[in-house]
Parts: C-alpha cells; structure tokens; sequence
C-alpha cells in the first residue's frame, strides 16, 4: 500500500513536466515555421546587382526623362529594378604613358619624347557654352563599389560630372571602362591616414603616416596599378596626411612627376600643397563645397546654392557629393536650372585647371604684357600658355577624351 502511494505520487509529479517538455518543443517549431514563412513573403529590399553600405537601402526607382534613378522617399518601400548593364568598351591608351615595374605592376609615366601625361591623355573635352559666367565641377564618391549605384550614375547623371573610381571596387578597369564608354571623366581615390586612425578603417592599402618609407611606396604603387585611364587621384578621406610636409611632398611629387594630377577632397586651403605642385610643374586643386553631409534635401539645396556663389565669384568651384538617392535626384533637378545661371557643369580637368591660374604664384608668372590678357580670361582652355621655361601643357592638344 505504502509502495503504490509513492509510485502515484511520482507519477503525478511527472506528467506535468513531461507536458511543459513537449509544449515547448512544439511551440519552438510552430515559431521556426513562422518565421520561415516570414522571411520568403518579405520583399528583397537590396539592389539584385550589389549593395553600397553607405547607400540608405528604402528606395524607390523613379523616371526622370526617359532617365531612371533612385530617390529616397517617405513611407515607401520598394525594391528597385536591375539596371540593364551598360558597355565597356576598353579605352585608348596612348603609347608610352605606363612603365611596368619589376613587380609586374602597370604605372603611368611621363611619354619620353614629347612630355604627354595621363591627365592631359584623359581629361574630358570640353566647351563652355557662350553665355556661361562659370563652371562647376561635381565629383561622385565610390564609383565602382556597387554595381547597382553605379549602373544609376552611368545612366542617370549629366555627362560632365566626374567619377571617383575606389580602387577597392571588385573590378576597377571594367568600371573604367565603363566610365569611358559612358563619357564620364574618371578619377582615382587615394586612401590616406584617416584623422581618426585606427578607429576609421580606410582599407589595408592606405597610405599611413609615420612608417616605412618603402610601405608607403608599396601601397601607392598598388592603387596607381588599379586601372589605367584616370587623369589623377583624389584624397578619399580627411586626413593629417596632406598637411604633413615629408609625406604630403613624397605623394605629390610622386605624382606629379608620373603626370598624374591631385585633388584635395577636403574643403581647406593648403599652402605647402600648391607649392608643390608649382615647383613640380603639377596640378592641384581643393575641393570648396560638401554637398550632402549631412545627406537631407535642406542641406543639399543648401550647399548648391552656395555652390552657385563660389562658383560666381571665382568663375569655377568644386564640389564633391556621395551616391545617396537623395543627392542624386536634388542634382539632377539643380542641374536643370543651370543655363539660366548662366553655369556649366565641367570636368574636374577642366576646374582643375582653372584653379592653378588662379594662384598667385602662376598668375604673377603669367603677368607680363604678352600673357595679361590671358590671365584675365574665364576659360583656362583659352588660357594655358607654354613658355619654354615653364611648360604646364605640352605644345601639341590634349588628345579628345570622346
């Protein structure tokens, strides 16, 4: 009797843990089920062709002109269509204007026999309308990283703007490519010691300071071997770097003695920088105006309208902007209004160019009678002059990008 009193008592203790046991192994599947079916009913909110972490992913293809781009929106949410993909014709490549190093790398060089370089090779040609008072040049961030951001660029954006391609894009010289097919003008970025370092990661091929001469060396020479094509390199983060005198002369004098030009993303006035590039017979400008940082359409509109007064005022400026849908679409409407302004979008050559006579070093080289009434002229196309003991362009014409 005692014995099956605590066989009952065992049993009823058993049965409800049993139970839980069971209860939660169930509720546990009916909740993997759930959520499975979840995830293959919820739409892809991802472009089919690449993803761009800096690209905000809510968006929504629009047309504009038989033109297709993204725009954020409010309260919408719709996967965008793949872009059919554009062509990549390969680009002419002068002769003589790269070497091949002993690691088997492909550099541009300065052509032997006649002085012809990479930037004047492919700069974009260019014609300011008559009427124009100024020119602008507007250079988009990490072309090449997304191919879905980047297949919007090449089909949306006007002509003239200018394309930084990252040389951490999967396949730099198809983008190239592309660009050139596309008549898009197409720079280098150059990754350098962040300002915040190491808490910013700006890839492992960033040039850094205070180390070995010859890593440095090693590093530049990989971006320089990325693509063939670029009229010069672009600083693709603010950075201490350009405003060191050892490594900031190593990186310039680099490049401009392998023909390459070089601009500063960061809108600050470097002295010791345009000193170089006179000295070295270079060129270099700095970028005036931020476009979307941060990316909303008041600041946008904002940094367009001043934009619009540096520009005025000096008769060029630069601006440099990222591939956010936002800055997209408000670009493309700004650049709608432009003839009216009296303002052309350019090549960044082309600003780049304007910006060196604009120095007082070169201007006051350039000031004697011969040369005053060039000085005074708005388009630097008509201006550049070749003395013999200064020679900024060789005699013979940039070749004709298109």
């Amino acid at each position: 009797m005692i014995v099956a009193l605590k066989e009952n008592s065992v049993t009823k203790n058993f049965i409800p843990l049993e139970f839980a046991k069971a209860f939660g192994v169930g509720f546990a599947i009916l909740l993997l089920v759930w959520t499975a079916l979840w995830l293959t009913s919820t739409p892809d909110l991802q472009p089919e062709n690449g993803t761009d972490d800096s690209v905000p992913s809510l968006t929504i293809l629009i047309e504009r002109d038989d033109v297709s781009h993204t725009s954020q929106t409010q309260g919408t949410t719709t996967s965008p269509s793949k872009h059919p993909e554009s062509m990549a014709v390969p680009l002419h490549v002068p002769e003589g204007l790269y070497e091949q190093t002993p690691e088997g790398l492909l550099l541009p060089v300065i052509r032997k026999e006649d002085g012809y370089t990479s930037f004047h090779a492919f700069q974009k040609e260019f014609n300011p309308r008559p009427d124009s008072e100024a020119s602008v040049a507007l250079v988009l961030m990490d072309y090449g990283l997304s191919d879905y951001t980047s297949e919007t660029v090449l089909q949306s954006l006007p002509k003239n703007v200018t394309l930084l391609l990252s040389p951490y894009a999967d396949t730099p010289q198809n983008w190239a490519d592309k660009a050139y097919t596309a008549s898009f003008e197409f720079w280098l970025a150059l990754a350098l010691h962040p300002r915040d370092y190491p808490s910013t990661d700006s890839g492992p091929h960033t040039l850094l300071m205070n180390v070995n001469a010859e890593q440095n060396r090693r590093r530049l020479d990989w971006h320089l071997s990325r693509a063939q094509g670029y009229a010069g390199l672009i600083s693709r983060n603010s950075s201490p770097l350009v405003y060191s005198g050892p490594d900031l002369n190593y990186v310039l004098t680099t490049l401009f003695e392998r023909g390459l030009a070089f601009v500063d993303s960061q809108p600050i006035k470097n002295d010791a920088a345009w000193i170089t590039a006179y000295n070295k017979k270079g060129f270099y400008a700095e970028n005036n105006v931020w476009l979307d940082t941060p990316p909303d359409r008041k600041t946008i509109r904002h940094q367009l309208e001043e934009l619009e007064q540096k520009a005025l005022k000096k008769g060029y400026a630069i601006a440099f902007f990222n591939p956010y849908p936002t800055s997209l679409s408000e670009i493309l409407e700004w650049s709608d209004t432009l003839g009216e302004k009296h303002i052309d979008i350019a090549p960044l050559s082309y600003v780049v160019k304007s910006a060196m006579l604009e120095q007082k070093g070169v201007r006051d080289y350039m000031s004697g009678p011969e040369h005053e009434e060039n000085v005074q002229a708005k388009h630097v196309d008509e201006v550049i002059v070749s003395p013999p003991s200064m020679s900024f362009m060789p005699e013979h014409p940039a070749a004709a990008h298109h």
